[in-house]
């Protein structure tokens, strides 16, 4: 008795029937794959076994917001669910997937060297083990290359959760583990994240919303990061030179940032003892406090330049600044000539 309905497709195209003019979502050169044809005729798609060959997905997000990502197709016995499945054994080689988001003016291509999926009937919870080639990322007009990517991802109808996974760029290591996306609220519960190199280690856990009625939380903490190397990262005109360590704690609607309030505490270590053209070595604390547009912060023994300064702080929403600053130099001179250095 056959129990298997195999199927082999090829020039497989898929897009978005909402924004029918917008990148194609997918393409398959070909795949063949058997289907269980008891759980068929039942209603039920079950994957048994199968592979996928050169695969090229798309993700693209215009200028307007629309994107091209295809809804889930729904059982039309029961049009408010979307189709029974099971891939118990999928195996797919030679993927690339590419996110491009012209709002946020991201676009990063990824080459997945194999993915195998497995799927579980008791629990109806897929797992995936991706194992990638180098890739890219572009952010607005800086390009990052991402070596070697890999890492685990389990799902379900109702949530996807990253058991880990793991990326290399420029001698930086990135690390997630525990992450779970909850499909409904649209939200990502985050465990455990770590950035580290040679720049320092910055680690982290938060809840991450997508949607702003919903709040993002967020805490960090920050373990001698080389605040030069990442000022001169951003492109920034300025730098100090000196080691950051400390935490941060930060909530917002969503992914609204600019609505941002949290605290912030920063010790800085003087990482060179003269002054340089566009970098100045600072030491001592810095505390802050922002809400509602809103940042407080205080300086303790604050040194730069040969000057050390304390006291408070604060800029409002519309970039007025007050408070109270007392400020020693011990030798004018060496002041005003580490300034003239360093502007």
């Amino acid at each position: 008795t056959q129990r298997d309905f195999p199927i082999d497709l090829k020039n497989i195209r898929v897009r978005s029937s909402r924004f029918p003019h917008a990148p194609v979502f997918a393409t398959v050169a070909r795949a063949r794959i058997n289907l269980s044809l008891p759980d068929l005729l039942h209603g039920r798609y079950v994957v048994e076994s199968g592979t996928v060959e050169d695969v090229n997905v798309h993700y693209f997000v215009d200028e307007q917001g629309r994107d091209n990502l295809p809804r889930p197709l729904t059982n039309p016995n029961k049009p408010t669910e979307p189709h029974d499945y099971l891939i118990s054994a999928l195996t797919v080689s030679n993927a690339r997937v590419r996110y491009e988001n012209r709002v946020q003016q991201i676009d990063a291509e990824l080459p997945l060297s194999s993915v195998d999926v497995t799927g579980n009937r008791l629990t109806d919870r897929h797992h995936a083990a991706l194992a990638a080639a180098d890739g890219r990322v572009r952010v607005k007009d800086r390009a990052t290359p991402i070596d070697r990517p890999a890492g685990e991802v389990e799902w379900d109808d109702k949530e996807v959760q990253v058991v880990k996974l793991d990326v290399e760029s420029e001698g930086s290591h990135a690390g997630l583990a525990d992450v779970l996306y909850d499909q409904v609220q649209r939200r990502a519960d985050v465990s455990s994240m770590t950035l580290r190199g040679d720049w320092g280690e910055i680690t982290g856990r938060g809840i991450i919303a997508l949607d702003a009625t919903n709040r993002s939380q967020i805490r960090a903490e920050i373990r001698s990061v080389d605040g030069e190397w990442v000022m001169r990262t951003l492109g920034l005109p300025y730098t100090v030179a000196s080691r950051v360590t400390g935490t941060v704690r930060a909530q917002m609607p969503g992914l609204e940032y600019q609505q941002a309030m949290g605290e912030a505490d920063a010790t800085l270590t003087p990482t060179a003892t003269p002054v340089a053209r566009s970098t100045m070595p600072v030491g001592g604390r810095v505390t802050a406090r922002g809400a509602n547009g809103r940042i407080d912060a205080q300086l303790v023994r604050v040194s730069a330049a040969g000057a050390e300064a304390s006291g408070r702080v604060a800029v409002s929403d519309d970039r007025q600044l007050n408070g109270q600053i007392t400020a020693r130099a011990s030798d004018l001179n060496q002041l005003t000539s580490s300034l003239e250095v360093f502007l």
